[in-house]
Formats: structure tokens, sequence, C-alpha cells
């Protein structure tokens, strides 16, 4: 609309889109649950974290797990041993957290 009628386009405006497509990836409650249900119909271990998913990931993990995260604060947690963060063009950096302390 800004463009049709000759307005210029601001860095606002690119941060409203931003923040109303993060806004839109957001699953209700009942969308999460049912997903979830889903998932341990097809024999899958769900685990539904009731605060942040980093502590209920972190109490769960044993040793021969790895866990993947985009999200760094993961490295903080002594149960997890071995970390997988995703990075560009499909790659993934691999952590042995024993080995980095």
């Amino acid at each position: 609309m800004r463009i049709a009628t000759g307005q210029r386009l601001r860095k606002r405006h690119f941060c409203d889109v931003r923040t109303g497509l993060a806004s839109s990836f957001y699953w209700l409650k009942e969308h999460r649950t049912g997903f979830a249900q889903y998932m341990r119909g097809k024999g899958w271990t769900v685990i539904e974290a009731e605060t942040e998913a980093d502590v209920a990931i972190a109490v769960e993990a044993q040793a021969d797990d790895i866990v993947i995260s985009a999200d760094s604060d993961m490295l903080a947690y002594e149960t997890i041993k071995t970390l997988w963060r995703p990075v560009s063009g499909g790659q993934a950096l691999v952590y042995s957290i024993p080995a980095l302390l």
C-alpha cells in the first residue's frame, strides 16, 4: 500500500512484519497437545514441558542422549553431554560438553 501511494518504506515497517510473523507461529495449548498425542501414537516419546523446555530437557537427558538446539544456553546443564547446534547450510556444530569444560 505504501509503495502504491508513493510513500517510502521505513525500518519499522519491516520490524512490524517480523513481529507479525513470529506471533503467527505460536501454537495454542490444545494444538500442541494434539500434536503430542499424534506423535505418541507414532511411537515417539514426547515430554510436554510446563515451564521452559530447556529445564525439562536437562532433567530428562541421559548420558547417551544427543540434544539438538539452536539455544546456546543448553551448554549450561551438566546432564547434557552432547549438543548439536544447527547452523546455516543444513550443518550442525557438535559440542562435547565434557570436552568444553
